[in-house]
């Protein structure tokens, strides 16, 4: 736990504030440090108390003058567990391509890389980063638990030689959102499968290029989270990759041993109605499922198949055409007797409809839901006097409902006095 003297420090060193030299902020026992918008003329001391006590760094974004300054950081961290890392540029080469590999390379070299047990690098667009430079560092990286490289419209290259990760059991989350060459693809997988991972979140582009039976790589077979990216444009039906896309996602979709464990699955940017027949008896451990784009017919569908342990949905933008009218789909959530938890946090439309109303004629028929999130608007000036009676009554008899998020005061009130959170 930080003592107040060290919770302020955090803020001014986020801050930059001139009242701190380089060297003065850490002198300090920094237990939490978060450098924002550095500019390109910080230097890091070569020594200091932070250095023995930091044990979480926040770096986003920084321009810094030279690789060697950050060198300087990374190089005398002793016991930092926790590394974060988004959009480091160089301020002389703004488009030096071979960035990530530096960067990433140090970390494999330091002594952090012992101690390191979360991992995120958001790096730049289009530059390019080596399979050997990812496999070294997650095999250097000897305690970690969770590991996330994102480097948007950027290539992965394979330098030839296929290097396997060194097995780690104790790494349980990965997350690759990385333009793979197809060439490279088959040696990464290989790699990675070496990992004893539980949760995998990937690009569909990794799925290119692949042996007949790569859903039976050990990587997936004992998940219990999975992530899927569609990387090409749904729209485009006829398009050569868009095709094979949906030839893999699907046969990974309907294996019975990738999904023998996995309680949870994202489908991230697909046009659902293409896999509807994917969803079956193989789903039958699956509870948690969430969407990235969605039409109200498509979830009306999704809904129907009734999978017998789904109870909870997140649906991160829902459209609502003119042809699909809300009110199907709410007849379609009010008869439901499985979900627990539905979450929608946006729609094409947010404006057109009132949450209370909506959230009325939910819960007055569904006595199974416990969280329901919408996000329609809420004009106090339109709300009826019976409707927040009406509310009332269902939080009087319906003791399955927990949580109904609300920020308009009177709601809010009315949700406290019956012990359901609002947030």
């Amino acid at each position: 736990m930080c003592t107040r003297k060290q919770i302020e420090l955090i803020v001014s060193v986020s801050c930059f504030d001139s009242v701190y030299s380089n060297d003065d902020i850490f002198q300090y026992d920094i237990v939490w440090l978060y450098l924002i918008n550095a500019p390109p003329t910080y230097k890091f001391p070569s020594s200091g108390r932070a250095y023995r006590s930091i044990t979480s760094l926040t770096i986003f974004p920084m321009t810094i003058s030279s690789l060697e300054s950050l060198y300087t950081l990374i190089d005398n961290l002793e016991v930092v567990k926790k590394l974060e890392c988004s959009n480091i540029r160089l301020h002389d080469k703004p488009g030096y391509l071979n960035i990530h590999d530096d960067i990433l390379g140090r970390v494999s070299q330091s002594k952090i890389s012992k101690t390191i047990e979360t991992f995120e690098y958001y790096g730049s667009e289009g530059s390019s980063i080596k399979h050997s430079t990812i496999s070294t560092l997650i095999s250097s990286l000897v305690k970690i638990q969770s590991i996330i490289i994102v480097i948007p419209n950027s290539d992965i290259h394979n330098e030839g030689v296929t290097q396997p990760i060194v097995n780690n059991n104790r790494i349980t989350h990965l997350d690759l959102d990385i333009m793979i060459n197809q060439e490279s693809t088959l040696d990464f997988l290989s790699s990675i499968s070496k990992l004893n991972i539980r949760s995998l979140a990937i690009n569909t582009s990794l799925l290119l290029n692949h042996q007949r039976n790569f859903h039976k790589y050990p990587i997936f077979q004992n998940l219990e989270s999975l992530v899927l990216r569609n990387t090409t444009d749904p729209s485009l039906s006829k398009d050569g990759e868009s095709i094979y896309i949906r030839l893999f996602t699907t046969k990974l979709l309907t294996s019975p041993e990738v999904f023998k464990s996995i309680h949870s699955l994202e489908l991230l940017f697909f046009n659902i109605s293409e896999y509807m027949d994917c969803f079956n008896d193989r789903f039958v451990n699956v509870t948690s499922m969430k969407f990235m784009n969605i039409t109200v017919k498509q979830c009306i569908g999704f809904i129907g198949l009734n999978l017998p342990n789904l109870r909870s949905l997140l649906i991160n933008y829902l459209q609502i055409p003119e042809d699909e009218p809300l009110s199907s789909l709410i007849q379609q959530i009010q008869s439901n007797v499985i979900l627990e938890c539905l979450e929608i946090e946006q729609t094409s439309n947010n404006q057109k409809y009132q949450k209370i109303p909506i959230i009325i004629d939910i819960l007055t028929h569904n006595h199974t839901l416990r969280k329901l999130n919408l996000p329609f608007g809420t004009n106090l000036n339109v709300i009826q006097p019976d409707q927040l009676l009406q509310l009332e009554d269902i939080l009087k008899f319906n003791k399955q409902i927990q949580c109904i998020p609300f920020i308009e005061r009177p709601i809010v009130i009315l949700l406290i006095k019956y012990d359901c959170k609002y947030k």
